[in-house]
């Protein structure tokens, strides 16, 4: 598997997330937890709206 560049290099294949790995320190790590917290929220969010029938 090649390596992501800067902006997307959190994000793996198959649903897998990889955190603090890009030799930023805490705050990489933050930063890093913070996107993949969003990127879960948005696949998250069509099933949430089906699920309960409001948005």
């Amino acid at each position: 598997m090649a390596a992501r560049p800067y902006p997307e290099h959190w994000k793996g294949e198959n649903g897998l997330y990889c955190a603090g790995l890009a030799r930023r320190g805490i705050y990489g790590s933050y930063s890093d937890a913070e996107l993949i917290a969003g990127d879960i929220s948005e696949l998250l969010r069509p099933q949430q709206t089906h699920s309960n029938g409001s948005k």
